[in-house]
């Protein structure tokens, strides 16, 4: 008795048959027999271990297949070639075969592009066919890509108005239809499914160009960073609050608000870089805090409203692209530049996560159930949407 299965490999399909023996206590075997492949196992090993071990030998088995096949059937080594699409480049290996006549044939292993074409097919048109194929290759790809690379960056631009709009487009498989524009920054990012064509792309930054351009005039200039010196704000709870330093006997920077000021604190021997970015994480450090407080203390008061079973954990977190997030376990973390906005800003996105606690999308219902809570919710977000790309730090 055995077993059939098949897994891909470098743009091939390898059938086997799976023996599974009792008296085989650790090791796996691999034989190729004619065009049979047979892999030997112990009786109680998992298919998916099966599995991996054919696939770390594929080359291997590809090779001793090609030389027991018929000449008309063996394929050649593979060639190697790349082609950039919008800003990215894909680079791939071809394996030219006689066994098929027009169709052309990719696959993602691993993170390796493979393309199976006819034996006479022309360079050109295999990269024409890759070219057609990008937005696929592009979005397989990604998923080898570490999570917090997984995003596929292209840029572009559009000329509205005579004023160019340059922007950043990323491809995200996990978005399916809708087009998210976004300015951090003064950098227009633009998240697309990862089959978005170029033309539909364009079409909603031209849409949204009016909003764009106003969402550029009110970002800081690009490469500007707050330097912590005397005369400087920074906001806290909505307002811009001044920055007063003094030097001082201290091991580090130091943060206090006083009379609607902060007075930092700053060791003499603090300098240059070191200073800036000392003083950089010392104001970081402080809002977590505040936010911690501020966002708890909301927490404990909506929740009679809107809390489920025992009390979520809250966590304050550097979330560079969103608000606060609620995850299935319950947990609500917020990122900790809340603290910057105005305290009804903060009531929002608190209860705006805790609402996920009961529907976990945005659909009609999730409305309906912000609206009874908070009936002025779309002016809040409406406000909120206003802040995103200006704050510092």
């Amino acid at each position: 008795m055995f077993e059939r299965d098949r897994i891909s490999a470098a743009g091939t399909v390898i059938h086997y048959e799976v023996h599974r023996s009792k008296r085989r206590k650790k090791t796996l075997q691999i034989t190729v027999d004619g065009q049979t492949v047979r892999v030997a196992v112990p009786w109680k090993i998992k298919t998916r271990e099966a599995r991996e071990f054919v696939r770390k030998h594929a080359a291997w088995i590809i090779k001793s297949l090609s030389h027991l096949a018929p000449p008309e059937r063996r394929r050649t080594r593979p060639e190697s070639d790349s082609v950039r699409v919008e800003g990215t480049t894909i680079k791939y290996e071809v394996i030219r075969s006689r066994r098929l006549k027009r169709t052309f044939r990719f696959s993602v292993e691993r993170g390796a592009v493979w393309v199976e074409v006819p034996w006479d097919a022309y360079p050109e048109a295999i990269r024409s066919a890759v070219r057609i194929r990008a937005p696929m290759i592009i979005s397989q790809l990604s998923q080898y890509l570490p999570k917090s690379r997984r995003k596929v960056t292209e840029r572009d631009s559009v000329r509205v108005a005579g004023t160019t709009i340059e922007y950043e487009v990323h491809r995200s498989s996990r978005r399916k239809k809708s087009v998210q524009i976004r300015v951090e920054r003064g950098v227009v990012l633009v998240v697309v499914p990862s089959v978005a064509k170029s033309g539909v792309i364009r079409r909603a930054v031209r849409d949204r160009a009016e909003w764009i351009l106003n969402k550029l005039s009110q970002a800081p200039p690009e490469g500007i960073q707050k330097r912590f010196v005397n005369g400087e704000s920074l906001p806290y709870l909505g307002e811009d609050v001044r920055i007063v330093v003094r030097l001082a006997d201290v091991p580090s920077p130091e943060i206090r608000l006083d009379d609607g000021r902060f007075r930092v604190a700053v060791p003499p021997n603090l300098r240059g870089k070191r200073r800036l970015e000392a003083m950089r994480q010392a104001f970081i450090e402080w809002y977590r805090e505040r936010a911690l407080d501020q966002v708890t203390e909301c927490v404990d008061r909506w929740w009679p409203k809107l809390g489920r079973g025992g009390r979520s954990r809250v966590l304050i977190r550097n979330q560079r692209r969103r608000w606060g997030s609620c995850a299935s376990d319950g947990t609500i973390r917020i990122n900790w530049r809340v603290i910057m906005l105005e305290p009804s800003l903060i009531e929002y996105i608190v209860v705006h996560e805790l609402a996920h606690l009961s529907v976990r999308n945005h659909s009609p219902d999730f409305k309906k159930l912000m609206a009874s809570v908070l009936p002025d919710f779309r002016d809040r977000e409406k406000r909120l949407g206003q802040t995103e790309g200006i704050l510092p730090l």
